[in-house]
């Protein structure tokens, strides 16, 4: 079976893994229409070749919920033949839920680090 990855999803992922990560996948797919088209089988070996470097790349909320929804899209893909789990919309999404849950952590480590006079008047207002 064929898996198809839309090239701006590729390329919002593509620094979370090592080095040749991309040159291998284009090694092993087409591009056709922006998407990148490839073999499951060779698909599943790239991705375990080329793990995610976690030490450098904390899960942020769209990774986590990315991780939760992808393999629903990828079921109703198989099921209904819908094309869910390459949707360029997805990417930007991820990406967008990233950056709202950095905002949100920094907001929550500003709001520690204050002091705790400060945070009582805050609240009194």
């Amino acid at each position: 079976m064929k898996v198809g990855m839309h090239l701006g999803a590729l390329a919002a992922v593509a620094n979370e893994r090592p080095a040749g990560y991309v040159e291998a996948l284009a090694k092993a797919g087409s591009v056709r229409d922006g998407v990148l088209y490839m073999e499951e089988e060779a698909f599943r070996a790239i991705q375990a070749r080329f793990k995610v470097r976690r030490d450098s790349w904390p899960m942020g909320l769209g990774d986590w919920l990315w991780a939760i929804l992808h393999p629903l899209a990828v079921r109703a893909d198989r099921a209904l033949g819908t094309k869910l789990a390459g949707c360029k919309g997805c990417s930007s999404r991820r990406v967008w839920f990233n950056r709202l849950g950095n905002r949100v952590s920094e907001g929550l480590k500003r709001a520690a680090s204050l002091p705790r006079k400060v945070l009582q008047t805050a609240v009194k207002i």
